[in-house]
């Protein structure tokens, strides 16, 4: 193993277990890997999209992440935080698609 692959080995092992929100995104990461696996019987490793193909992929998923925050915008019980939260989401994905766009990523 390189020095910089030692690093990344020590840091990620640190982060798994010191760090209970990594660890809640390792699982939900992990998870989410299982349940794809489990409905497409493929991993992210398959070989058979193109580059293209990856991005029309992101591209589909980023819209329905819009589509999910315009949503729950529309809950009138939203703390100020979520409704924070949410508008830097949608600004981060808009921002995310019109680099796609632009670029005729798919």
């Amino acid at each position: 193993m390189s020095a910089v692959e030692d690093k990344l080995s020590e840091e990620y092992e640190w982060y798994c277990t010191n760090d209970n929100t990594q660890k809640l995104l390792r699982f939900e990461l992990q998870k989410r890997a299982s349940e794809g696996f489990a409905k497409y019987g493929v991993t992210l490793e398959r070989d058979d999209l193109t580059k293209e193909d990856w991005f029309q992929h992101l591209k589909e998923e980023l819209l329905d992440a819009c589509n999910y925050a315009t949503r729950l915008e529309m809950y009138d019980e939203l703390t100020f935080s979520e409704r924070e939260i949410l508008e830097d989401l949608k600004y981060d994905l808009f921002h995310a698609l019109e680099g796609i766009y632009e670029n005729n990523m798919s």
